[in-house]
């Protein structure tokens, strides 16, 4: 799983080799509070233009699946 560009000005490209489960992706602010959601397929982009500058997450879960990464909006 790799995100890309991170930092970033808002735009997160979002790719996975081998998915074979179906994987959902949640973001939240450095609070814990709910930016968006969604499902991920194949390759996804993550569009937070509309955020303010800072620090978010990015918890992705499913079958065996759960990891956190920082999201950086310059």
């Amino acid at each position: 799983l790799t995100i890309y560009p991170n930092p970033s000005q808002g735009i997160f490209n979002i790719s996975v080799d081998n998915l074979s489960k179906d994987i959902n992706w949640v973001v939240t602010d450095a609070k814990g509070q709910f930016i968006q959601d969604g499902k991920l397929a194949e390759s996804q982009v993550v569009d937070m233009r509309n955020q303010p500058k800072g620090i978010y997450f990015i918890r992705f879960t499913g079958d065996n699946v759960l990891r956190v990464e920082k999201l950086v909006i310059r």
